[in-house]
């Protein structure tokens, strides 16, 4: 006996696909004349480390849009060739750590040329991201239901820094958070206020504002730490380290070394002369290391696309029957 459907509504066809089983247009196939409505140039980005970081955790949550070519046995993509890419980075992680493979959901869209571009396009174009102020609270709510800021940091596809000023944000008073909302005061000078007490905050703010629209300009974080007193030391220009330089005899610094770093840093000493030659050697070093994999990488994925492109024919369209009446004659065109 059939289970009980959960919801008195309609149903649709939907389906779970390998990543490698979908097919993107100029990725695993040559753009032709029957495919170019289903080409974007965004299916040669590498694919996004916050994205496959979440997809290892959770699974590949938004299905991707795809069609049926011709006789061709496989999908091709239509929408969400970003997803597929990572899912299939995803898999190769996972399998390399003997972990279960993740598929796709994918929903099953047929019509012209004109209507499955359009698709594309309103489903890339159309998409709005929350502002500050939403993000910070969602991130709030995420932790106080036992998460992790690492956690977040995944979910949210940034660094953990990201999410620490996200939190200030959020626990800002409700109407500066309105100003930030309104674009009256810049995220960056929200941020100076949130270690300041509720009522201190509205009044930097109600003061800085007042600044700005006597000067007809906006609220930055610059002009706000200057109010909350966090603005950090200034480095010095250059012409000012040449005159310390010049007038040293009459100068007697607190801290060892300080006429060795000035020179170091006005390039009249060399890393050698002042003992940090094996920093410079160990950046470069890694600098080279990074360069060699990332190379290394780049001709890997070359060397299979261009294999998988081999093996793999262009589909080409099915030419339709021609229609016949009753008694065996075709039908006239």
């Amino acid at each position: 006996m059939p289970g009980k459907q959960a919801f008195k509504a309609s149903r649709f066809t939907g389906f779970f696909f390998e990543p490698d089983k979908l097919v993107i247009v100029g990725l695993d196939v040559p753009i032709s004349d029957d495919l170019a409505h289903l080409y974007d140039e965004r299916c040669h980005d590498q694919a996004d480390e916050s994205t496959v970081k979440d997809m290892m955790a959770v699974g590949c949550l938004e299905p991707v849009l795809v069609t049926k070519i011709g006789e061709a046995k496989d999908p091709f993509v239509v929408d969400g060739r970003g997803r597929v890419i990572a899912a299939r980075e995803a898999n190769r992680r996972l399998f390399e750590r003997g972990k279960e493979l993740i598929r796709v959901p994918a929903v099953l869209k047929r019509g012209p040329e004109h209507v499955l571009f359009g698709m594309s396009i309103s489903a890339n174009e159309l998409r709005r991201s929350d502002d500050a102020i939403r993000r910070a609270d969602k991130v709030a709510r995420y932790l106080d239901m036992g998460r992790t800021e690492e956690e977040a940091a995944t979910r949210f596809g940034v660094n953990e820094a990201t999410i620490k000023n996200w939190l200030k944000l959020s626990a800002l008073a409700p109407s500066v958070k309105q100003l930030v909302k309104q674009g009256k005061l810049s995220v960056h000078a929200a941020v100076q206020l949130a270690k300041l007490p509720h009522a201190e905050q509205k009044a930097k703010a109600k003061e800085a504002l007042q600044e700005a629209a006597q000067t007809g300009g906006r609220v930055t974080g610059r002009s706000m730490s200057k109010k909350t007193g966090s603005t950090k030391p200034a480095s010095p220009p250059k012409r000012i380290v040449k005159r310390i330089i010049e007038e040293q005899p009459a100068i007697k610094p607190e801290h060892d070394n300080f006429w060795s770093a000035l020179q170091f840093m006005l390039g009249e000493l060399s890393p050698e002369d002042v003992g940090v030659d094996t920093v410079f050697a160990k950046v470069a070093k890694e600098k080279a290391d990074k360069a060699k994999q990332a190379a290394e990488k780049k001709a890997k994925a070359a060397e299979k696309k261009a294999n998988k492109a081999k093996q793999q024919p262009a589909p080409t369209k099915k030419q339709p029957t021609p229609a016949k009446k009753r008694g065996g004659k075709t039908a006239a065109a």
